[in-house]
């Protein structure tokens, strides 16, 4: 395996200021606060609810980067990203963080067990009302 320039209509001609990487996806977080996933999606690791990659309820990969949308990282903008073995956090230009994927043991943040394709808010706990930095 050689290094391979990600080359997908999301992310040409944008500049990545940060690239993470989970057990089996990736993903980097683009100069204008968006942020773009690419790789399996078994437990919603890209972030994103595309019906193209679903079939009769099975979860599909994907080979080129797909814009994180949708959920509650809706119109806002990432300043870092980190990913776990399955899921994906991101630190919002307003001091909240949201994340999605794997949550079987509440990697989410957001009081649930239940695993998300979409963006969710970190609510609750001893990050209630505070801004992360």
């Amino acid at each position: 395996m050689v290094p391979a320039q990600a080359t997908t209509a999301s992310v040409i001609g944008s500049s990545s200021t940060h690239v993470t990487a989970g057990r089996t996806h990736t993903c980097a977080l683009i100069s204008d606060g968006t942020v773009h996933c690419w790789g399996y999606n078994s437990n919603g690791e890209l972030g994103t609810w595309d019906p193209k990659f679903f079939k009769n309820g099975d979860k599909y990969a994907s080979n080129v980067p797909l814009m994180v949308t949708g959920g509650a990282l809706a119109n806002k903008k990432a300043t870092q990203i980190a990913a776990g073995g399955y899921h994906t956090c991101a630190l919002i230009s307003d001091g909240t963080v949201h994340c999605w994927g794997f949550n079987e043991s509440g990697q989410l943040g957001n009081g649930t067990n239940t695993g998300g394709e979409v963006p969710v808010a970190v609510t609750g706990g001893a990050l209630a009302n505070k801004t992360v930095t």
